[in-house]
């Protein structure tokens, strides 16, 4: 976390005891220590340093300072990664160096990505169809009745009864059948080609606070945000070639 103080930390890090907590310290680690001068709302000169700091509990135990200055970059990696969130001391047993714990925090947050985009195609689409509005929700179970829905008019079929979340289970033509799966393509499309471009991404990054700062929707560098902008105008011709089939 960012934190601004009247002087400079004097070390690299310090141990701060924890009188509520006996027999622990806070190992507090500071980084990129800068000196910084601002107007208060009185006009006077405010002068002093902001660094980011991150802090480990540790057990006391004679010698704890020598043992952080020998595993230092360890350490530091561990507090780094609890501060982000994606990681606890227990995840770190069996880790030997720093190159360890950031794997641990990559895996976490690969798994975050994927949990994000799951839950937003599982929330589904809206959609503005002859009868008015209509929500279909894209739980697995639910794109596969979709994509059955499809094939019968792929088959020839040229209506159906099907149920939208929350509706009336009422009869779609051919052409609202196409519509709701394109849409919910389309969704689906978008969301799995950007993750998939998210996670590729990730895995370029070298440092706890790079992959920490990667969120679901964060925009992609160049590089991999045109591969999706290809892949999607892909598909797109593709639904509209679908839908042109269907007479849409």
């Amino acid at each position: 976390m960012k934190v601004k103080g009247s002087k400079a930390p004097a070390n690299a890090f310090l141990l701060v005891p924890r009188p509520k907590k006996p027999g622990y310290v806070q190992v507090r680690f500071y980084e990129n220590v800068t000196p910084y001068e601002r107007k208060d709302e009185e006009g006077e000169i405010e002068q002093g340093y902001e660094y980011d700091m991150y802090v480990l509990e540790m057990a006391e135990a004679p010698g704890l300072e020598t043992k952080i200055l020998d595993g230092y970059d360890i350490y530091l990696a561990q507090a780094k990664a609890i501060e982000s969130g994606l990681a606890n001391l227990e995840d770190f047993m069996g880790c030997a160096t720093g190159a360890d714990i950031v794997e641990i925090v990559r895996a976490a947050k690969l798994a975050q990505i994927s949990k994000a985009c799951n839950e937003i195609i599982v929330a589904g689409v809206d959609m503005e169809l002859t009868a008015g509005e209509a929500h279909f929700n894209l739980s697995v179970e639910d794109q596969a009745n979709i994509a059955n829905l499809f094939k019968i008019v792929e088959l020839g079929g040229t209506e159906f009864p099907y149920q939208s979340d929350g509706g009336v289970c009422r009869i779609y033509s051919a052409r609202e059948i196409a519509q709701i799966y394109i849409a919910a393509q389309s969704l689906i499309t978008t969301q799995t080609t950007y993750h998939n471009a998210l996670k590729a991404y990730v895995q370029t990054l070298d440092s706890i606070e790079e992959i920490a700062a990667v969120q679901y929707g964060t925009e992609l560098p160049e590089s991999f945000a045109s591969e999706v902008t290809g892949k999607l105008a892909v598909a797109q011709a593709q639904m509209q070639a679908i839908m042109g089939k269907l007479g849409g």
